[in-house]
C-alpha cells in the first residue's frame, strides 16, 4: 500500500509538473504571438516606410534625370545653334570674301584698262602736244621774222621818208617792236596768274607752264597738270 501512495504521489507530482509546464508553454507562445504580431507591425510600418522612400527617392532620381535631359537638351539646341550661327557667319564672310575677290579682281581689270586707255590717251596727248609745240614754236619764229623784216623795212624807209612818214613808220616800229616783246612774254610769263615769271615745271608730264606760287597751290589742291590733266607728283625749279 505505501508504494502504491507514493506512486500516485509521484504520479499526482508529475501531472501537476506537466500542467505547469503547459502553462508555461501557454504563456511563452502567447508571448511569443505578441512578439511576432508586434514585430510584424514594425516590419509591415518599416515595409512602407522603406517602400515610401524608395518611392520619393525614384521620385527625385526621376525629377533629377529629367532636369538633368532637359538642361542637357537646352544646352544641345543652344550648341546647335550657336553652331548654325557661326557657320552662317563664315558662310557670309567666305562669300563676302569671294565677292571681294571678284570686285578687286574687277576693278584691278578696269584700272589696268583705265591705265592702259590713260597712257595711250597721255601718249596721244604728248605727241600733240609736241606737234602743237613746235607748230606753236615755228609760228613764232614765223612771225618773229616777219616782224624783224619789217623793222627793217621801216629803218631802211625812214632814210629817205619825210617828216610824217617818218611818224608813221616809227609808229609801226614801235608796233613791231611791241608785238615783239608780247611774243617773248607769252614764252616766259605765268599761264596760271598771266603776271609772274614762269620758273616750275610739273613732274611727271614736264609741262613748263608756271610760277612757283601757282604751281605750289596746284600741287597742293586739284595735283592736277592745267594742260594734260594729269596728275602731278611733284614740281622741278627752273632756272633760266
Amino acid at each position: 500500500m505505501p508504494s502504491d501512495q507514493t506512486a500516485q504521489q509521484s504520479h499526482k507530482i508529475c501531472e501537476e509538473r506537466e500542467s505547469f509546464l503547459q502553462q508555461e508553454i501557454s504563456k511563452l507562445e502567447q508571448q511569443i504571438a505578441e512578439i511576432s504580431d508586434q514585430h510584424r507591425v514594425e516590419y509591415t510600418k518599416l515595409q512602407q516606410e522603406l517602400q515610401t522612400f524608395q518611392q520619393h527617392q525614384m521620385s527625385d532620381e526621376i525629377q533629377r534625370v529629367n532636369i538633368e535631359q532637359q538642361l542637357k537638351a537646352d544646352y544641345e539646341k543652344k550648341l546647335k545653334g550657336k553652331i548654325q550661327q557661326l557657320e552662317e557667319q563664315i558662310k557670309r564672310a567666305e562669300d563676302h570674301n569671294l565677292e571681294m575677290a571678284r570686285n578687286m579682281n574687277f576693278e584691278k581689270q578696269q584700272r589696268e584698262k583705265s591705265d592702259k586707255k590713260l597712257q595711250e590717251l597721255h601718249q596721244a596727248m604728248d605727241i600733240k602736244e609736241q606737234t602743237l609745240f613746235e607748230e606753236v614754236l615755228h609760228w613764232i619764229e614765223e612771225h618773229n621774222n616777219r616782224t624783224r623784216s619789217l623793222q627793217e623795212i621801216f629803218k631802211e624807209n625812214l632814210e629817205g621818208a619825210n617828216s610824217h612818214e617818218k611818224v608813221k613808220f616809227e609808229t609801226l616800229c614801235q608796233l613791231c617792236d611791241t608785238l615783239m616783246e608780247d611774243l617773248q612774254v607769252q614764252r616766259f610769263v605765268c599761264s596760271i596768274c598771266k603776271i609772274k615769271k614762269k620758273d616750275c615745271a610739273f613732274q611727271p608730264c614736264g609741262h613748263y607752264q608756271a610760277c612757283a606760287a601757282c604751281a605750289d597751290h596746284i600741287l597742293t589742291t586739284t595735283r592736277v597738270c592745267p594742260v594734260c590733266n594729269r596728275h602731278l607728283t611733284n614740281v622741278m625749279k627752273i632756272y633760266e
